[in-house]
């Protein structure tokens, strides 16, 4: 089984090079493509002086789904049968990207799964191989089946960002295929910057996670359009994800520090669904 990883930078500090060393060692190959419109000069040096990384740069930012399918496309010519598809700033255990590898040969059905991936919230250790059937996955530690990918409709280029990930898996799913998640691998994922405010109902100090206004534009555009790319399907998950939405609207509009350009954000993703405006915002 040969295995390639594949890790999308953008403007990243120099921790991505420790981060990429816990799992670059048990890959055949790594590719990392530099997203950014200026590229730093110091980590490219330093991802030079690794062995077996590939590295891919055009100082241009074309969204986490072309890159993703360039990967994708590259991995395939390249013959390789997964590809690990990983953040800039997440990173395996030594024992848990071990138990990974192992517990992919487990997999009973590989040729109806599209996609693999882990619990990033488990903390179980040293526990067997254990697969559920899900419904979405984040991209960041989830391996593409390369012989089942040519079967979907990719990675969906007019998302750029958000939802690329859920929407590859619904898509999967639509076409028949499988997703899995190993609930007894844990990967160590940064899930965006959290901040201590006191609740304006209890008066209790909680952690809320606030984000970019353009993030905030992607989130509107893009659940309004997965949700209408799949009419009748995944209803449950679709009702989820929509009170998750409002509950980050909510907060940065509450607690968030410029609130006219949350709410400009907010109505310019509305008004782009509606116009049927993909792609890179404008």
């Amino acid at each position: 089984m040969k295995i390639a990883a594949v890790v999308i930078l953008y403007n990243p500090d120099e921790s991505f090079v420790k981060n990429i060393t816990s799992y670059a060692s048990v890959m055949q190959e790594v590719l990392v493509i530099d997203n950014s419109e200026k590229p730093d000069r110091e980590i490219s040096r330093k991802l030079a002086a690794l062995t077996g990384i590939t590295v891919m740069q055009d100082s241009n930012n074309h969204g986490i789904a072309h890159r993703l399918n360039q990967a994708a496309d590259w991995a395939i010519s390249k013959g390789f049968d997964w590809l690990l598809t990983m953040d800039q700033d997440s990173y395996f255990s030594p024992d848990n990207i071990s138990r990974y590898l192992q517990c992919l040969t487990t997999i009973a059905s590989p040729q109806s799964t599209a996609m693999v991936g882990v619990n990033y919230l488990s903390q179980e250790k040293g526990q067997p191989c254990m697969a559920d059937t899900v419904e979405q996955l984040i991209t960041s530690g989830s391996m593409v089946n390369l012989a089942t990918f040519p079967k979907t409709d990719r990675f969906d280029e007019a998302l750029f960002i958000d939802e690329v990930d859920l929407d590859f898996c619904y898509n999967a799913i639509s076409h028949g295929f499988t997703i899995l998640q190993f609930q007894n691998i844990h990967l160590e994922h940064e899930l965006g910057k959290n901040h201590q405010f006191r609740s304006l109902k209890t008066f209790k100090t909680t952690t809320r996670n606030l984000h970019a206004p353009v993030r905030l534009y992607y989130m509107v555009r893009n659940f309004l359009y997965v949700n209408r790319k799949y009419p009748g399907q995944f209803t449950a998950d679709k009702s989820r994800r929509k009170q998750a939405l409002l509950n980050r609207i909510k907060n940065n509009l509450l607690y968030g520090k410029n609130r006219l350009a949350v709410a400009t954000a907010l109505f310019t993703g509305y008004s782009d669904f509606r116009r049927g405006q993909m792609g890179k915002k404008k």
